[in-house]
């Protein structure tokens, strides 16, 4: 029973999931992290059907993006100055309804159908994808050099992010 633990604390009002997954963050050297909509529309149903009183917060709809060293990361594996940092992308997705561009996915549309049949809701028109350019090539002849500079010793090296 998921909310147990906040029917114990509080057994009135709005049950409510502040953080429901819609996928999950990619870090480097690690495979693009997905959540089939299928699964996710199973949970989606699962928590509907509890309760008629559920609430889902969906985490994320839109992905977005990190900028300079704030895209953070995990203690990662071994101990000591043997511990390998687990670093996270700069784009976080999180393999969300929207991309970090604000295009429609599949999963949107179907997460869409789902939420209008299940409150008995009509759909309204979904606007079109915005069209992409490529800007060529930039380039780059200044440099900054921060205050702070994070220790490369530690670092995972790769060429591309997996």
């Amino acid at each position: 029973d998921t909310f147990k633990p906040l029917k114990e604390f509080q057994n009135y009002g709005p049950l409510v999931n502040s953080e429901f997954y819609t996928g999950w963050f990619d870090s480097w050297s690690k495979s693009h992290q997905t959540l089939s909509t299928d699964t996710f529309l199973q949970a989606m149903k699962s928590l509907w059907e509890y309760q008629s009183n559920v609430n889902i917060n969906m985490y994320l709809v839109h992905g977005g993006t990190s900028f300079a060293f704030w895209s953070g990361g995990g203690s990662g594996s071994g101990s000591g100055r043997k511990r390998r940092m687990t670093y996270v992308t700069t784009g976080y997705s999180f393999d969300s309804l929207l991309t970090e561009a604000g295009d429609i996915t599949n999963k949107y549309m179907r997460v869409r159908q789902f939420i209008a049949r299940v409150r008995n809701k009509k759909l309204l028109p979904v606007p079109r994808n915005t069209t992409k350019t490529a800007y060529g090539r930039v380039l780059l002849d200044k440099r900054y050099r921060f205050q702070y500079e994070p220790s490369h010793e530690m670092a995972l090296q790769s060429r591309l992010p997996q």
